[in-house]
Protein backbone atom coordinates (compact mmCIF):
# COMPACT_ATOMS: atom_id res chain seq x y z
CA UNK A 1 0.00 0.00 0.00
CA UNK A 2 1.14 3.59 -1.14
CA UNK A 3 1.95 6.56 1.27
CA UNK A 4 -0.53 8.15 -0.79
CA UNK A 5 -3.52 5.62 -0.74
CA UNK A 6 -2.54 5.48 2.93
CA UNK A 7 -3.43 9.31 3.05
CA UNK A 8 -6.28 9.03 0.97
CA UNK A 9 -7.77 6.65 3.82
CA UNK A 10 -6.51 8.41 6.76
CA UNK A 11 -8.45 11.13 5.15
CA UNK A 12 -11.54 9.64 4.76
CA UNK A 13 -11.90 8.09 8.44
CA UNK A 14 -11.44 11.28 9.85
CA UNK A 15 -14.18 13.06 7.89
CA UNK A 16 -16.44 10.29 8.34
CA UNK A 17 -15.63 10.45 12.31
CA UNK A 18 -15.86 14.25 11.85
CA UNK A 19 -19.78 14.03 9.97
CA UNK A 20 -20.52 11.18 12.76
CA UNK A 21 -19.81 13.86 15.45
CA UNK A 22 -21.86 16.84 13.75
CA UNK A 23 -24.80 14.36 13.15
CA UNK A 24 -24.80 13.41 17.11
CA UNK A 25 -24.52 16.60 18.35
CA UNK A 26 -27.23 17.86 16.32
CA UNK A 27 -29.19 14.57 17.22
CA UNK A 28 -28.72 16.16 20.59
CA UNK A 29 -29.57 19.32 20.19
CA UNK A 30 -33.19 17.64 18.49
CA UNK A 31 -33.45 15.17 21.46
CA UNK A 32 -32.73 18.25 23.90
CA UNK A 33 -35.91 20.71 22.78
CA UNK A 34 -38.80 21.05 24.63
CA UNK A 35 -41.09 20.37 21.63
CA UNK A 36 -41.40 17.97 19.10
CA UNK A 37 -44.10 17.91 16.19
CA UNK A 38 -46.79 16.60 17.25
CA UNK A 39 -47.54 13.88 14.74
CA UNK A 40 -51.60 12.34 14.56
CA UNK A 41 -54.62 13.82 12.82
CA UNK A 42 -55.21 16.54 14.73
CA UNK A 43 -55.50 19.72 12.58
CA UNK A 44 -55.49 23.64 13.27
CA UNK A 45 -58.04 25.57 11.40
CA UNK A 46 -56.43 28.90 10.44
CA UNK A 47 -59.79 30.37 10.23
CA UNK A 48 -60.41 29.98 13.65
CA UNK A 49 -57.97 32.53 14.92
CA UNK A 50 -57.65 36.60 14.35
CA UNK A 51 -54.79 36.62 11.68
CA UNK A 52 -53.96 40.46 13.20
CA UNK A 53 -53.31 39.04 16.14
CA UNK A 54 -51.96 35.49 15.35
CA UNK A 55 -49.01 35.74 12.65
CA UNK A 56 -48.41 31.12 12.97
CA UNK A 57 -48.83 28.68 14.48
CA UNK A 58 -48.34 24.77 14.99
CA UNK A 59 -49.22 21.71 16.45
CA UNK A 60 -46.29 20.11 18.98
CA UNK A 61 -45.95 17.35 21.19
CA UNK A 62 -44.05 18.51 25.00
CA UNK A 63 -41.06 16.75 26.58
CA UNK A 64 -41.83 17.66 29.89
CA UNK A 65 -38.90 15.62 31.64
CA UNK A 66 -36.54 18.24 30.04
CA UNK A 67 -38.11 21.23 32.18
CA UNK A 68 -35.39 22.10 34.83
CA UNK A 69 -36.81 22.78 38.29
CA UNK A 70 -33.53 23.90 39.62
CA UNK A 71 -33.20 27.64 39.48
CA UNK A 72 -30.42 28.37 37.29
CA UNK A 73 -30.53 25.21 34.98
CA UNK A 74 -31.60 25.61 31.38
CA UNK A 75 -34.04 24.18 28.99
CA UNK A 76 -34.53 24.38 25.27
CA UNK A 77 -37.70 26.40 23.66
CA UNK A 78 -37.40 25.39 19.94
CA UNK A 79 -41.17 27.63 19.06
CA UNK A 80 -40.55 27.32 15.56
CA UNK A 81 -38.07 26.68 13.35
CA UNK A 82 -36.38 30.03 13.34
CA UNK A 83 -37.36 30.72 16.68
CA UNK A 84 -35.24 28.51 19.05
CA UNK A 85 -34.55 30.27 22.79
CA UNK A 86 -32.41 29.01 25.78
CA UNK A 87 -34.96 29.50 28.80
CA UNK A 88 -32.83 30.08 32.47
CA UNK A 89 -35.16 28.65 35.46
CA UNK A 90 -35.91 31.67 37.79
CA UNK A 91 -38.31 29.74 40.46
CA UNK A 92 -40.74 27.30 40.39
CA UNK A 93 -43.80 28.28 42.57
CA UNK A 94 -46.86 26.01 43.81
CA UNK A 95 -50.47 27.20 43.67
CA UNK A 96 -53.85 25.85 44.39
CA UNK A 97 -54.39 23.84 41.80
CA UNK A 98 -51.55 21.27 42.34
CA UNK A 99 -49.44 22.12 39.81
CA UNK A 100 -47.11 24.44 39.67
CA UNK A 101 -45.46 27.63 37.64
CA UNK A 102 -42.52 28.08 36.10
CA UNK A 103 -40.29 31.63 35.89
CA UNK A 104 -37.91 32.12 33.89
CA UNK A 105 -35.98 34.58 31.12
CA UNK A 106 -34.47 34.29 27.80
CA UNK A 107 -30.85 33.96 28.22
CA UNK A 108 -29.07 36.58 26.60
CA UNK A 109 -32.06 38.72 25.92
CA UNK A 110 -32.96 41.81 27.85
CA UNK A 111 -36.31 41.84 28.81
CA UNK A 112 -36.66 38.37 27.21
CA UNK A 113 -39.05 36.19 30.23
CA UNK A 114 -40.72 33.09 30.02
CA UNK A 115 -43.53 31.74 32.50
CA UNK A 116 -44.92 28.04 32.21
CA UNK A 117 -47.96 26.91 34.12
CA UNK A 118 -48.54 23.33 34.65
CA UNK A 119 -50.87 20.98 35.77
CA UNK A 120 -51.61 17.12 34.99
CA UNK A 121 -49.57 16.75 31.36
CA UNK A 122 -51.48 20.12 30.43
CA UNK A 123 -49.53 23.31 29.78
CA UNK A 124 -49.92 26.77 29.24
CA UNK A 125 -47.05 29.37 28.72
CA UNK A 126 -46.08 32.45 27.41
CA UNK A 127 -42.51 33.60 25.91
CA UNK A 128 -42.18 37.38 26.12
CA UNK A 129 -39.72 38.82 23.16
CA UNK A 130 -39.07 42.61 22.50
CA UNK A 131 -41.35 42.83 19.58
CA UNK A 132 -43.65 39.83 19.76
CA UNK A 133 -45.01 37.17 22.20
CA UNK A 134 -45.64 33.49 21.78
CA UNK A 135 -48.44 31.17 23.68
CA UNK A 136 -48.26 27.52 24.49
CA UNK A 137 -52.25 26.49 25.30
CA UNK A 138 -53.23 23.18 25.51
CA UNK A 139 -55.53 21.86 22.36
CA UNK A 140 -56.34 17.86 22.91
CA UNK A 141 -55.35 14.74 23.05
CA UNK A 142 -52.43 15.87 24.50
CA UNK A 143 -51.12 18.28 22.26
CA UNK A 144 -50.54 21.78 22.54
CA UNK A 145 -50.53 24.86 20.15
CA UNK A 146 -47.80 27.04 19.97
CA UNK A 147 -48.92 30.44 18.55
CA UNK A 148 -46.73 33.24 17.33
CA UNK A 149 -48.59 36.38 18.89
CA UNK A 150 -48.27 40.53 17.77
CA UNK A 151 -49.39 42.62 20.70
CA UNK A 152 -52.50 44.12 20.64
CA UNK A 153 -52.80 48.02 21.03
CA UNK A 154 -53.77 48.26 25.07
CA UNK A 155 -57.34 49.07 25.05
CA UNK A 156 -58.29 52.65 26.92
CA UNK A 157 -60.18 51.12 30.31
CA UNK A 158 -63.86 52.44 30.96
CA UNK A 159 -63.29 53.47 34.44
CA UNK A 160 -64.12 56.05 37.45
CA UNK A 161 -60.81 57.27 39.43
CA UNK A 162 -62.19 55.99 42.89
CA UNK A 163 -62.76 52.15 41.12
CA UNK A 164 -59.43 52.14 39.04
CA UNK A 165 -57.66 48.71 38.72
CA UNK A 166 -54.47 48.14 40.22
CA UNK A 167 -51.74 47.83 37.98
CA UNK A 168 -51.66 44.07 37.88
CA UNK A 169 -55.53 43.96 38.04
CA UNK A 170 -55.50 46.21 34.58
CA UNK A 171 -52.75 43.69 33.23
CA UNK A 172 -55.10 41.00 33.89
CA UNK A 173 -57.98 42.58 32.23
CA UNK A 174 -55.61 43.52 29.29
CA UNK A 175 -54.55 39.57 29.13
CA UNK A 176 -58.22 38.76 29.36
CA UNK A 177 -58.89 40.95 25.75
CA UNK A 178 -55.76 39.41 24.27
CA UNK A 179 -57.28 35.91 24.71
CA UNK A 180 -60.84 37.06 23.45
CA UNK A 181 -58.82 38.92 20.00
CA UNK A 182 -56.85 36.05 19.33
CA UNK A 183 -60.56 33.83 18.87
CA UNK A 184 -62.20 36.60 17.45
CA UNK A 185 -64.30 37.71 20.61
CA UNK A 186 -65.23 41.03 21.39
CA UNK A 187 -63.47 42.52 24.35
CA UNK A 188 -64.72 43.48 27.88
CA UNK A 189 -65.01 46.77 29.18
CA UNK A 190 -63.67 46.90 33.11
CA UNK A 191 -66.93 47.82 35.06
CA UNK A 192 -66.20 48.97 38.63
CA UNK A 193 -68.95 47.24 40.18
CA UNK A 194 -67.49 43.78 39.35
CA UNK A 195 -63.88 45.00 40.48
CA UNK A 196 -64.95 46.04 43.43
CA UNK A 197 -66.71 42.58 44.05
CA UNK A 198 -63.48 40.89 42.59
CA UNK A 199 -60.87 42.80 44.99
CA UNK A 200 -63.39 42.65 48.09
CA UNK A 201 -63.55 38.94 47.76
CA UNK A 202 -59.59 38.64 46.86
CA UNK A 203 -59.26 40.52 50.29
CA UNK A 204 -61.44 37.99 51.99
CA UNK A 205 -59.31 35.47 51.14
CA UNK A 206 -56.49 36.28 51.72
CA UNK A 207 -57.27 38.04 55.15
CA UNK A 208 -59.41 35.03 56.08
CA UNK A 209 -56.77 32.17 55.04
CA UNK A 210 -59.24 30.68 52.75
CA UNK A 211 -60.35 29.75 48.98
CA UNK A 212 -63.41 29.24 47.90
CA UNK A 213 -66.42 31.00 45.62
CA UNK A 214 -68.51 30.45 48.61
CA UNK A 215 -67.75 33.66 51.28
CA UNK A 216 -67.08 32.57 55.31
CA UNK A 217 -70.76 34.76 55.79
CA UNK A 218 -72.24 32.16 53.47
CA UNK A 219 -72.37 34.36 49.77
CA UNK A 220 -72.04 33.20 46.95
CA UNK A 221 -70.50 34.97 43.74
CA UNK A 222 -73.57 36.13 42.00
CA UNK A 223 -74.46 37.79 45.83
CA UNK A 224 -71.48 39.68 45.93
CA UNK A 225 -71.52 41.08 42.86
CA UNK A 226 -75.65 42.16 43.17
CA UNK A 227 -74.61 43.63 46.60
CA UNK A 228 -71.69 45.83 44.61
CA UNK A 229 -74.59 47.02 42.53
CA UNK A 230 -73.80 44.88 39.14
CA UNK A 231 -77.53 43.98 37.99
CA UNK A 232 -76.94 40.69 36.33
CA UNK A 233 -78.42 38.88 33.48
CA UNK A 234 -75.96 36.50 33.40
CA UNK A 235 -72.49 36.15 35.30
CA UNK A 236 -69.29 34.26 36.61
CA UNK A 237 -65.86 34.08 38.32
CA UNK A 238 -62.86 32.66 38.33
CA UNK A 239 -60.59 32.64 41.31
CA UNK A 240 -56.97 31.79 41.63
CA UNK A 241 -54.19 31.49 44.63
CA UNK A 242 -50.78 31.09 44.96
CA UNK A 243 -49.64 32.83 41.31
CA UNK A 244 -47.34 35.89 41.76
CA UNK A 245 -47.98 37.39 38.46
CA UNK A 246 -50.66 38.59 36.27
CA UNK A 247 -49.51 36.20 33.65
CA UNK A 248 -48.84 33.39 35.22
CA UNK A 249 -52.42 33.49 37.08
CA UNK A 250 -53.97 33.96 33.37
CA UNK A 251 -51.74 30.90 32.51
CA UNK A 252 -53.34 28.93 35.37
CA UNK A 253 -56.73 29.99 34.35
CA UNK A 254 -56.28 29.25 30.51
CA UNK A 255 -54.64 25.69 31.46
CA UNK A 256 -58.35 25.11 33.06
CA UNK A 257 -61.44 23.67 30.46
CA UNK A 258 -63.96 25.53 32.87
CA UNK A 259 -62.13 28.79 33.68
CA UNK A 260 -61.28 29.07 30.03
CA UNK A 261 -64.75 29.06 29.39
CA UNK A 262 -65.52 31.70 31.28
CA UNK A 263 -62.59 33.93 29.55
CA UNK A 264 -64.12 33.48 26.31
CA UNK A 265 -67.44 33.45 26.80
CA UNK A 266 -69.15 35.49 24.05
CA UNK A 267 -71.86 36.10 26.43
CA UNK A 268 -69.87 38.23 29.43
CA UNK A 269 -69.71 42.54 28.49
CA UNK A 270 -68.22 43.16 31.40
CA UNK A 271 -65.37 42.33 33.27
CA UNK A 272 -63.90 43.06 37.19
CA UNK A 273 -60.37 41.81 38.33
CA UNK A 274 -59.66 41.95 42.28
CA UNK A 275 -56.03 40.94 43.72
CA UNK A 276 -54.95 40.83 47.12
CA UNK A 277 -51.78 39.34 49.49
CA UNK A 278 -51.64 37.89 52.48
CA UNK A 279 -48.48 37.41 54.07
CA UNK A 280 -50.47 34.74 56.86
CA UNK A 281 -52.15 33.34 54.03
CA UNK A 282 -51.45 29.88 52.85
CA UNK A 283 -51.27 31.03 49.36
CA UNK A 284 -49.95 34.63 49.17
CA UNK A 285 -51.36 35.79 46.28
CA UNK A 286 -55.37 35.45 45.44
CA UNK A 287 -57.49 36.70 42.36
CA UNK A 288 -60.69 36.74 41.15
CA UNK A 289 -62.05 37.68 38.29
CA UNK A 290 -65.92 38.17 37.89
CA UNK A 291 -67.54 38.38 34.43
CA UNK A 292 -70.99 39.66 34.05
CA UNK A 293 -73.80 41.30 31.67
CA UNK A 294 -76.12 44.04 32.77
CA UNK A 295 -79.74 43.33 33.13
CA UNK A 296 -81.28 45.00 29.88
CA UNK A 297 -78.17 44.85 27.34
CA UNK A 298 -78.89 42.26 24.55
CA UNK A 299 -75.75 43.26 22.65
CA UNK A 300 -72.34 44.20 24.08
CA UNK A 301 -70.85 47.94 22.62
CA UNK A 302 -67.56 49.17 22.79
CA UNK A 303 -67.21 52.93 23.25
CA UNK A 304 -63.63 52.92 21.19
CA UNK A 305 -61.11 50.67 19.36
CA UNK A 306 -57.87 51.79 18.02
CA UNK A 307 -55.93 52.10 14.77
CA UNK A 308 -52.21 52.46 14.81
CA UNK A 309 -51.36 53.79 11.68
CA UNK A 310 -47.51 54.30 11.06
CA UNK A 311 -45.51 55.36 7.68
CA UNK A 312 -42.11 54.14 6.65
CA UNK A 313 -39.55 56.52 5.69
CA UNK A 314 -39.88 59.60 2.83
CA UNK A 315 -43.96 59.72 3.40
CA UNK A 316 -46.71 60.26 5.84
CA UNK A 317 -49.95 58.65 6.61
CA UNK A 318 -53.11 60.97 7.90
CA UNK A 319 -54.02 60.60 10.56
CA UNK A 320 -51.16 58.58 12.37
CA UNK A 321 -50.16 57.21 15.45
CA UNK A 322 -52.50 55.94 17.39
CA UNK A 323 -56.17 56.71 15.91
CA UNK A 324 -59.28 56.36 18.21
CA UNK A 325 -62.12 55.15 16.05
CA UNK A 326 -65.75 54.92 17.72
CA UNK A 327 -67.14 51.43 17.61
CA UNK A 328 -69.11 50.99 14.02
CA UNK A 329 -67.51 54.17 12.53
CA UNK A 330 -65.87 54.39 9.56
CA UNK A 331 -62.53 55.98 9.49
CA UNK A 332 -60.18 57.18 6.30
CA UNK A 333 -56.12 57.22 5.53
CA UNK A 334 -54.18 59.17 3.21
CA UNK A 335 -51.03 58.18 2.58
CA UNK A 336 -48.65 60.83 0.16
CA UNK A 337 -45.08 60.09 -0.21
CA UNK A 338 -42.43 62.98 -0.40
CA UNK A 339 -40.97 63.92 -3.71
CA UNK A 340 -39.14 61.67 -5.80
CA UNK A 341 -40.38 58.82 -4.24
CA UNK A 342 -43.55 56.78 -4.15
CA UNK A 343 -46.05 53.96 -2.47
CA UNK A 344 -44.05 51.20 -2.52
CA UNK A 345 -46.68 48.84 -0.30
CA UNK A 346 -49.70 49.50 2.37
CA UNK A 347 -50.58 46.32 4.88
CA UNK A 348 -53.55 46.50 6.86
CA UNK A 349 -52.69 44.17 9.92
CA UNK A 350 -49.97 42.87 8.23
CA UNK A 351 -51.09 41.61 5.03
CA UNK A 352 -50.50 43.44 1.78
CA UNK A 353 -52.78 45.09 0.28
CA UNK A 354 -51.05 46.60 -2.77
CA UNK A 355 -50.06 50.61 -3.39
CA UNK A 356 -52.88 52.54 -2.50
CA UNK A 357 -53.11 56.40 -1.35
CA UNK A 358 -56.29 56.19 0.29
CA UNK A 359 -57.69 53.17 2.53
CA UNK A 360 -61.01 53.08 4.88
CA UNK A 361 -61.83 50.67 7.46
CA UNK A 362 -65.30 50.24 7.36
CA UNK A 363 -67.76 49.64 10.44
CA UNK A 364 -64.77 49.26 12.74
CA UNK A 365 -65.48 46.73 15.65
CA UNK A 366 -61.99 46.11 16.29
CA UNK A 367 -58.65 47.14 16.66
CA UNK A 368 -56.41 47.52 13.52
CA UNK A 369 -53.03 48.43 12.40
CA UNK A 370 -52.20 50.15 8.84
CA UNK A 371 -48.57 50.48 7.47
CA UNK A 372 -47.50 52.06 4.49
CA UNK A 373 -43.78 52.12 3.11
CA UNK A 374 -42.18 54.24 0.66
CA UNK A 375 -39.44 54.26 -2.28
CA UNK A 376 -37.41 55.84 -4.77
CA UNK A 377 -39.83 57.06 -7.58
CA UNK A 378 -38.26 55.28 -10.88
CA UNK A 379 -36.76 58.43 -13.01
CA UNK A 380 -37.42 58.85 -16.30
CA UNK A 381 -36.40 56.82 -19.42
CA UNK A 382 -33.43 57.92 -20.70
CA UNK A 383 -32.79 58.19 -24.15
CA UNK A 384 -31.31 55.37 -26.45
CA UNK A 385 -27.53 56.51 -26.52
CA UNK A 386 -26.46 57.91 -30.01
CA UNK A 387 -25.07 55.71 -32.28
CA UNK A 388 -23.83 56.66 -35.45
CA UNK A 389 -24.11 54.39 -38.22
CA UNK A 390 -23.59 55.13 -42.15
CA UNK A 391 -25.79 54.84 -44.79
CA UNK A 392 -23.99 52.85 -47.34
CA UNK A 393 -25.78 53.20 -50.99
CA UNK A 394 -25.42 51.00 -53.99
Amino acid sequence: MTYLSIMKRTLICSLFIFFLLIGASRAAEVEASFFTPHEGPLQLDPLSVNPAIVLRQRLVSIRFELLPMTEGQAVILNLFEDVVVRAICNSVEANVSDGFVWNGHIQDLLGGLVTLTVVDQALAGTVVLPTLIYHIRSFRDQAHVVREIRPPVPRTARFLAEGAPSSVENEVAELVNLEREIENLHPLIWDNALGSAARDHSTDMAQQNYFSHTSLDGRVFYQRITAAGYPYSTCGENIAAGHSSPQAVMNGWMNSPGHRANILDSAFCDLGVGYAFGSASAYGHYWTQDFGRRQGVSVCTLAEYTIIATAGLHGRIQPSGSVKVQSGANQTFQITPDKSYRILEVKIDGVLIGKVATYTFDSVTKNHYIDAYFEEATKGAKPAPWIPFLLLGD
